[in-house]
């Protein structure tokens, strides 16, 4: 296939130079409005870029019927209404067109085997309805479209069959990201987030796992000493699990209760909520408590939040070096997909997911089997 990119003025001008020079049958891959660069940044005009492709042998065969000269009278005006562009540009609209053209092919894979097979349908509105992006859309349907070829008898797979092998895929696509695990070793672990998300109950879900069933020592801190009833709402906790806990109200509080909780397993920092569209807020955490490679910090978000305000919050911390998600509230909503979204935007796993108010018992290890399960379950809210 030849692949070929076109400046005019308009459609029709466009149309003219494809046809002038890839002939009648080009097909047209995308088309944008850009600026042109004018003269020092001035007189720019807005032109039409389109990408057209042809299949190399009708090119072969248009080039045997077509006069030397009469080509070059095509191609002479073409020339003059390209700008000048630099290798790396070129390289660079080379890849993206390579990529479009790559997508374009699959999508029309995609579209031909869901037509022959019903079960790729209803796992593409399965992934619709959970508003999993299109990206990994794509690549669950095409392993799918895959496996269904290699099966042989189309026919005779149960649509069980088919949703295993999403799992199955999905659990691959996350396989690379720091999935949840127990924590081994001593780990001081500082949970960050927005308010009203969870975070303190979701402390003390994960401080009786470690204490009662882990059989480990553990110790909680905390700083949130802005939120009303914070701090003895966490202090009840320790008091029934008969943990030590200490509050910090500055750097120097910080570090004095860490070398007192030396010996111990497992130190849980809890945080005052933020909001995070106030970027002063997140880094007054920082002048109370220390992120560094020797800690790791877990955000801690509501699944039923959504998709653009999960990525928002994210940004606003990242400045905090997140090492892991925690999703909670998993049972208020029957949507999953911005979790997965977020995870595969950020290259960043959960370590754990909960739901309801039961401690310890509502907390789950987020490992890749889980979040598969939780996507591709049906709707048991309703």
């Amino acid at each position: 296939m030849k692949v070929q990119r076109f400046i005019a003025k308009d459609m029709p001008e466009a149309m003219k130079k494809i046809k002038g020079e890839l002939g009648e049958q080009a097909v047209i891959l995308r088309s944008k409005s850009i600026q042109s660069p004018g003269i020092f940044g001035l007189f720019s005009k807005k032109t039409l870029e389109v990408i057209a492709a042809v299949d190399e042998e009708m090119v072969f065969k248009r080039k045997d019927t077509v006069k030397p000269s009469q080509t070059r009278q095509e191609k002479e005006p073409h020339k003059q209404s390209h700008f000048n562009y630099s290798s790396t540009e070129i390289q660079e609209e080379m890849k993206e067109i390579k990529e479009m053209v790559k997508e374009l092919t699959a999508d029309a894979e995609l579209e031909k085997t869901s037509v022959l097979h019903p079960a790729l349908r209803l796992i593409q509105t399965q992934l619709t309805e959970q508003e999993v992006e299109a990206g990994l859309q794509k690549e669950i349907l095409a392993s799918l479209v895959k496996r269904v070829k290699e099966s042989g008898d189309t026919e005779k797979i149960e649509e069980e069959k088919v949703k295993d092998w999403a799992k199955a895929s999905l659990e691959k696509s996350l396989s690379t990201l720091s999935s949840g695990k127990e924590p081994s070793g001593r780990e001081v672990i500082t949970f960050v987030g927005p308010t009203g998300v969870g975070k303190t109950t979701t402390i003390a879900k994960i401080a009786a796992r470690q204490h009662i069933y882990e059989k480990k020592k553990v110790a909680l801190l905390t700083a949130d000493t802005y939120r009303i009833g914070a701090v003895e709402q966490l202090k009840t906790y320790a008091s029934i699990l008969q943990i030590p806990i200490e509050v910090v109200y500055s750097k120097e509080d910080y570090h004095k209760a860490l070398e007192s909780f030396e010996q111990y397993d497992t130190v849980l920092v809890d945080t005052a909520g933020r909001n995070y569209y106030n970027k002063l807020n997140i880094e007054e955490l920082k002048t109370i408590i220390s992120l560094n490679e020797e800690t790791k910090t877990c955000l801690v978000l509501s699944l039923t939040s959504k998709y653009t305000d999960m990525k928002n919050i994210f940004q606003q911390f990242s400045s905090l070096s997140i090492d892991q998600f925690i999703f909670t509230k998993t049972d208020e909503t029957s949507i999953c997909g911005p979790m997965i979204n977020l995870m595969k935007t950020t290259g960043i796993g959960a370590a754990f997911l909960t739901k309801g108010q039961n401690v310890p018992e509502d907390l789950d290890v987020a490992d890749t089997r889980l979040v598969a399960e939780l996507l591709f379950e049906e709707n048991d809210h309703e």
